[in-house]
């Protein structure tokens, strides 16, 4: 019988200290036996590339000249990858459980519909951190998280369940279905929402989403931007790329409504707030409004002569 193989993508700037751990961790509990590593660069300064040449010569490493950002970096780690599964991990994650990749798989293998698989986060104190939710085009907030820290008296965080996006931290797809949608958008660059974007884009093709607990990963979360962007610029970025999101994503039929609001919360934030990282990333979205429906018209077109196929 044949065995899969699991290529698992992880995107490194400047973040040494939890690659080395990610890496151990990966190696000393991975019993899944037909999987490649694959290390991508982005132009790290901190020794990352020297050490991973000297401590683990048999990972296939991708070095680039620059830092390309989340979704290109990944984008050409998956363009290195001949996986059937493809795992997108941040460096900033550890393995604790020596079933995690066969579970995976099994997943995948038991509906071929389903496209994108995601896993349950947690802190390093062992606590829930996130796993995915749903998408509502209609609230300002967009992103119904019902699987977040505030259900942790509930149950949905433990149950199996189909979503609209997964946690992006740890994004395990179907490698024909990443390359199907082109990969992560590289207008999200360099980083935020890309993850949720293309989770919408797997679904607007006919395949699932899923959310399965019983893979768990610790997750440090954010370690990379918080040590070497300002949180001004983070939030810059959060606020641009989740009106992005919107503008590409949102149903036409919505789209109205969708302005509507933004404008409102332009008014408060912009105007009577004087929030510049809000002002700038509104600017940003109107600056580039003939690229964002440039775009949308070309995924509109790319779904529609899919459909159209016998």
């Amino acid at each position: 019988m044949k065995i899969p193989l699991v290529s698992i993508i992880i995107l490194e700037w400047n973040g040494k200290e939890f690659l080395e751990k990610c890496l151990h961790s990966i190696i000393k509990y991975t019993t899944y036996p037909n999987y490649e590593l694959i290390v991508v660069d982005n132009r790290s300064n901190d020794g990352s590339v020297n050490f991973v040449e000297k401590n683990f010569p048999t990972i296939k490493l991708v070095k680039n000249n620059e830092n390309l950002g989340f979704s290109k970096g990944n984008n050409i780690g998956v363009s290195n990858s001949v996986g059937e599964y493809i795992l997108i991990l941040n460096n900033d994650t550890e393995i604790f459980d020596k079933g995690w990749l066969h579970k995976a798989v099994e997943i995948f293998e038991s509906d071929k519909k389903i496209g994108v698989v995601g896993c349950k986060l947690i802190w390093p104190d062992g606590k829930f951190q996130c796993a995915g939710g749903h998408v509502n085009f209609l609230k300002y907030a967009i992103f119904e998280e019902i699987l977040f820290e505030k259900d942790l008296n509930g149950c949905k965080y433990n149950t199996k369940q189909e979503v609209d996006y997964i946690a992006g931290a740890a994004i395990f797809i179907r490698g024909k279905v990443i390359k199907e949608v082109e990969g992560f958008d590289e207008i999200f660059s360099p980083c935020h929402y890309e993850d949720k974007d293309i989770c919408i884009k797997v679904k607007r093709r006919g395949y699932k989403i899923i959310y399965m607990p019983k893979i768990e990963i610790i997750h440090y979360g954010s370690v990379t931007t918080k040590q070497h962007f300002k949180s001004e610029y983070v939030n810059y970025l959060l606020t641009r790329n989740k009106l992005l999101f919107a503008l590409l994503n949102t149903p036409l039929k919505y789209l109205p409504v969708r302005i509507a609001e933004e404008f409102l919360s332009f008014l408060v934030y912009g105007i009577k707030k004087h929030d510049k990282n809000y002002i700038r990333a509104v600017l940003w979205n109107i600056k580039n409004l003939n690229l964002i429906a440039k775009r949308r018209i070309e995924r509109r077109q790319k779904l529609n002569a899919l459909i159209s196929l016998p």
